[in-house]
């Protein structure tokens, strides 16, 4: 069941104070997703897209970071998280709602997000700081 947990990303976390990078795609098999070091990113936000869906978007976008959440007081640990942008906008601007909400109103500042955009003429993906803590 990692899959709905994000064990295999967990893998390995200190319980120290300091960052982990956690790389995950946005929607699942829109394309094959690599780091720029080569690692395959196989973990995804949504596994399915459903257009303009946008309660299960926010749910599903809800759970999954609710879990790295969760996993991040567990650990004691704070995490660089690299999503990357696979382009189906509606999902991407639920996570963003989420994440916003997670951080402004709940007021557990847990995690960086980092946009990953790929960039067809260096064929890598660019950073787009979305939050930095």
């Amino acid at each position: 069941m990692s899959d709905e947990k994000f064990g295999s990303l967990f893998d390995g976390v200190s319980k120290q104070k300091k960052r982990n990078e956690l790389h995950i795609g946005l929607c699942k098999g829109r394309h094959d997703i690599k780091t720029n070091d080569g690692r395959v990113v196989k973990e995804f936000i949504f596994k399915e897209e459903v257009p303009f869906d946008f309660g299960y978007l926010t749910t599903e976008a809800s759970k999954r970071l609710f879990k790295i959440r969760e996993e991040c007081i567990k650990t004691d640990a704070r995490f660089d998280i690299y999503l990357y942008i696979t382009g189906f906008t509606p999902a991407l601007t639920s996570v963003l709602k989420v994440f916003v909400y997670q951080n402004e109103v709940e007021d557990y500042k847990y995690a960086n997000l980092i946009l990953m955009h790929y960039d067809r003429e260096s064929e890598s993906y660019v950073k787009q700081l979305w939050r930095w803590l």
